[in-house]
């Protein structure tokens, strides 16, 4: 096997140009997405591409950001979209519909949306942000470079998955049991 070197180099282009080339190969994010559709107009905007996830019989949106555009807005942009779905279970039949059209040799749907962010870069804060969200997501970040053949090539490293980290549920406790915990506490701190 033959290890060639890389050199990144500042490239200019389109979200839409990076979108195209990663839904060429959904693989190169995750194996098991297939490409339902590009630009899928929902109620509050349009989602980048929408994929089936095969592994889990799950709808996944996926959207692209050129440098230096994802942001906390981006962030609330993907949370809208779910928020719309959420509020309406007949929207999300409407979806699920539209996914077996394209697949409709589907045997199960789970009616969980999946996000994937394909990004330059992300800020920590953001970072932070996505492990407290409830819905599965997961962000990549991307390299670009020329190969030796002159071929703009985009590199893509998983920077978030906020799969593995259960939603802290606050323990709820007694109005009794509170009580005692505030005596003790003054209990405590006044010696």
């Amino acid at each position: 096997m033959e290890i060639k070197i890389l050199s990144p180099e500042e490239v200019e282009f389109k979200e839409k140009d990076i979108q195209n080339a990663f839904e060429h190969d959904l693989s190169k994010l995750e194996e098991g997405l297939e490409l339902i559709g590009s630009e899928v107009v929902i109620g509050t905007g349009r989602v980048d591409t929408l994929a089936f996830d095969s592994n889990n019989s799950r709808p996944v949106f996926i959207e692209y950001k050129r440098r230096g555009e994802f942001s906390k807005d981006a962030l609330i942009q993907l949370m809208d979209y779910l928020s719309w779905f959420a509020r309406d279970e007949n929207r999300m039949a409407v979806l699920e519909k539209r996914i077996r059209q394209h697949k409709p040799d589907i045997e199960d749907f789970e009616p969980v949306i999946r996000l994937i962010c394909v990004v330059t870069d992300i800020d920590d804060r953001i970072k932070n942000a996505i492990y407290v969200i409830s819905s599965h997501v997961k962000v990549f970040s991307y390299m670009v470079a020329r190969d030796t053949s002159g071929n703009v090539v985009l590199v893509p490293e998983l920077e978030v998955d906020n799969s593995e980290v259960e939603p802290q549920m606050p323990q709820l406790v007694s109005e009794g049991e509170l009580l005692k915990s505030i005596l003790t506490f003054r209990k405590y701190s006044a010696n």
